[in-house]
């Protein structure tokens, strides 16, 4: 039967006490995974405030030390924190998100800033991640539609998102009033729609955001989606071919 001497022991204690030297040594690593918030190259209207963030993992092999954060490191700061924006210790392996308000400039035009993960000595690590917007004039035809889609496009998205169960309750409360509904009167369809029969609406979840922007401009309809495919969900290069 094998035993464990001090000799044994010692040398599994200088083993443990290596691999944390080395640990210690070693510097932080931090992964970019996704974008939190506004998506980058996106169209906002000048002066507007938008949340933009981050998704970032720690691949090891170390912790991340307390006191970590994530700095401006050039380009624009479009209202980011001058000091830095403080990141949580996350250990190996775990994924964090942090955010900023983004303050959209004055002044139209395309903007970029860059951001790096800093330990508490002020050693970068990890990507370097950065804020990428298109700024447009809240004066414009476009600016003013897309002002005022904002609000409504979240509000059709929330909405779609509770489809399902608004769909149960509807169901219930329709088989429970069958009973007791009058007959039916067909509806007169509009002249177009009996000559040309009903148009097929938009495939559901490609483009929403921008399908919703597009209506408020007046333009709806399925061709609408293949001009987004044409130029990849740009909507700002989108609108322009229309006007």
């Amino acid at each position: 039967m094998a035993t464990t001497t001090e000799e044994d022991v010692d040398l599994s204690k200088a083993v443990e006490e290596s691999i944390d030297s080395f640990r210690q040594q070693q510097k932080p690593r931090a992964h970019y995974v996704c974008d939190v918030g506004l998506a980058d190259s996106a169209t906002v209207v000048t002066g507007s405030t938008h949340t933009k963030g981050w998704r970032i993992q720690n691949p090891g092999p170390v912790d991340w030390p307390e006191g970590c954060m994530l700095v401006s490191v050039g380009g624009d700061l479009l209202g980011g924190p001058a000091l830095g924006i403080p990141l949580p210790v996350a250990v190996a392996g775990s994924e964090i998100e942090v955010t900023f308000d983004l303050v959209a400039p004055s002044t139209p035009g395309r903007y970029v800033g860059y951001w790096r993960s800093v330990t508490p000595a002020g050693v970068r690590f990890g990507h370097r991640i950065w804020v990428d917007v298109v700024v447009v004039s809240g004066d414009s035809e476009f600016g003013q539609a897309l002002s005022l889609s904002q609000a409504e496009v979240a509000a059709e998205l929330a909405a779609v998102e509770q489809e399902p169960e608004q769909e149960q309750v509807q169901t219930a409360l329709g088989e429970a009033a069958m009973a007791s509904a009058p007959p039916l009167i067909p509806a007169v369809l509009p002249t177009d729609v009996q000559l040309g029969g009903v148009a097929e609406d938009p495939p559901v979840g490609r483009w929403m955001e921008q399908l919703a922007t597009l209506r408020l401009m007046g333009f709806e309809g399925p061709e609408y989606v293949a001009l987004l495919d044409e130029y990849n969900g740009d909507l700002q290069q989108a609108v322009q071919t229309l006007f």
